[in-house]
This record gives C-alpha cells, sequence and structure tokens, in this order.
C-alpha cells in the first residue's frame, strides 16, 4: 500500500481546526479497508477507520502554536501490508490578539452608607480562549482595588461605601498576550 498524508491549512492558527486526510491505496484493484493512525512524531493524535473510497480524515483544533513532523500510518490492515506517509510539517502559528467586552453588574444596585455592594465584571473575549489577568475596579474615576480574574474571566469585589449618593462604578480591563 501507499499511504499520503494531507494537512489543511497549513500554515494554521493555534485554535484553528487542521484537518489530516490520509489516502490509502493499495496495489491492486481493491480498495484497503481497516486503520489509519494520524501520528505526531510518536505521539498518536488519533485513529480512524477508512471509509469506503480509503480515505480517513481526523480534524483537531487542539494544536498549540509551534512546528509539528505529522505523518499517517496504515496499521492492521486485514488484507494489505501497512505504510507510513511521508513526513509533513505543519506550522501553527499563534492566534491573534483578540478584542474584548467588559460588563459590570452591582448586587443590590441600591445601598446606604456603609451596606456592602458586590461588585462582579465579567470579561469576555471574540475567540476561543478566555481573558486573564487583573481586572481593576475604579469608584467615580478614582482606582479602588484590581483583583486577578478566575478562570471564567470573572473578578469580585465587595466593598461598602462609606457616603451616599451616586456612585458611578467601572471595571477596566488592559487586556493580556492573547
Amino acid at each position: 500500500t501507499t499511504t499520503t498524508l494531507v494537512a489543511t491549512p497549513n500554515p494554521a492558527t493555534a485554535g484553528q481546526a487542521l484537518v489530516l486526510t490520509a489516502t490509502v491505496k493499495g496495489s491492486g484493484a481493491a480498495t484497503p479497508t481497516g486503520t489509519v493512525s494520524f501520528m505526531n512524531g510518536a505521539a498518536l493524535l488519533g485513529s480512524v477507520a477508512l471509509n469506503s473510497s480509503g480515505v480517513a480524515t481526523l480534524s483537531t483544533a487542539s494544536m498549540a502554536a509551534g512546528t509539528y513532523s505529522l505523518t499517517a500510518k496504515y496499521v492492521d490492515p486485514p488484507s494489505f501490508l501497512g505504510s507510513t506517509s511521508a513526513t509533513v510539517s505543519v506550522t501553527v502559528t499563534p492566534s491573534a490578539i483578540q478584542s474584548t467586552t467588559t460588563t459590570l453588574v452591582a448586587t443590590p444596585n441600591s445601598v446606604t452608607a456603609g451596606q456592602t455592594v458586590l461588585l462582579t465584571a465579567t470579561v469576555k473575549g471574540n475567540g476561543e480562549k478566555t481573558p486573564t489577568g487583573l481586572l481593576t475596579f475604579l469608584m467615580d474615576g478614582n482606582v479602588v482595588v484590581a483583583v486577578t480574574m478566575n478562570s471564567s474571566g470573572v473578578g469580585t469585589l465587595s466593598f461598602p461605601p462609606r457616603r451616599a449618593g451616586i456612585l458611578s462604578w467601572t471595571a477596566s480591563y488592559k487586556g493580556d498576550a492573547s
């Protein structure tokens, strides 16, 4: 048998679906059956059964930025000799910087002086990654505190305002590497 491997797109972006397509051809008229193992060096990415045309496809979006050496191995064929494709070098580039939206909710919305208000700020990105890092709470334009967001992109502050009146709260997120 002869096994060929095609990776698309190449280069890919981290988080983007990378589609690996292996085609196995026999030396005769019969179409090979069995399984193809998609490999990154010695690491198994996944195994897929050949379809009736001798093609197996694996899609993955879990590859981080870097360069990979991928092969497709036709293994355990019932009536054919196994084969391995030529190595395909795939480059995965870092994902682009994503924009974010920050929302702020005060609970309760109306308090008396000294009563604690819980401020919950949520930062959402337009990509697959959750924003990380510091979130700054401001009251009337003055910094009150910076907090580290949790793994869901949420930061909270419990605060008892010392004065009565209308207070203007904002949450500011300066971004992270992604």
